[in-house]
């Protein structure tokens, strides 16, 4: 047996006119599959005290050029839902460059960037700066053009068009970034930046290294 429950989240008006394609014009539809063993015994649901809990990803794609956009060298102007940055980073010893390892699962409809600060002194502000990105480098891994690093990872990876809910259903991939011949430094942080048109397939991430080598 499979009942259906329609249920209204929205003003009437909103959904009349926003809604046209969804059943009854309604914001949140449920289908329930019942079974049982014994014919004589149905499955009961309360619709009086039913409940709904609805959560949402913290995701957006507010960014249309990488390159150009210094809103994303900052932590406080960034306008992107989903970042995570590290505190700065304290190195016994200078470095020169930089190695983001980690476990991904990008969908078609999201996107995964990274940046990172370098700094030799503690109090100064940290001022981001995009990884290369596999389009701006050779085959040897050479920067094409310093002025065009965009934050993809070092390698073309295909993303995934699996629709995962479950963590079962997740696709990952090793990605990896990598900077290197900067000037040396003792403190640095990275910046991983979360972008989509999905809320429900977010970026996801897992096993994340970061390297600081001379």
């Amino acid at each position: 047996m499979l009942l259906d429950i329609v249920k209204t989240f929205s003003s009437l008006s909103y959904e009349t006119t926003s809604l046209p394609n969804l059943p009854d014009n309604k914001s949140f539809t449920l289908n329930l599959s019942l079974y049982g063993t014994d014919s004589s015994i149905s499955p009961v649901i309360d619709l009086d005290r039913m409940g709904v809990i609805l959560t949402s990803n913290r995701l957006n794609n507010p960014v249309d050029d990488w390159i150009t956009d210094n809103r994303v060298n900052t932590l406080k102007q960034d306008p992107n839902s989903f970042v995570y940055a590290t505190e700065p980073i304290t190195l016994k010893e200078g470095s020169s460059s930089i190695k983001i390892l980690l476990e991904g699962h990008i969908n078609v409809s999201s996107d995964l960037r990274a940046l990172y600060a370098i700094s030799n002194d503690p109090n100064e502000e940290l001022v981001y700066q995009l990884f290369p990105g596999h389009t701006n480098l050779t085959q040897t891994g050479q920067i094409i053009d310093p002025a065009k690093n965009n934050g993809l990872p070092s390698k073309f990876i295909p993303k995934t068009d699996k629709i995962a809910y479950l963590s079962e259903d997740l696709v990952w991939h090793d990605y990896e970034w990598n900077i290197d011949d900067l000037p040396t430094f003792k403190y640095f942080s990275i910046k991983l930046v979360g972008t989509g048109t999905n809320q429900a397939q977010p970026p996801r991430v897992k096993n994340l290294r970061v390297l600081a080598l001379a």
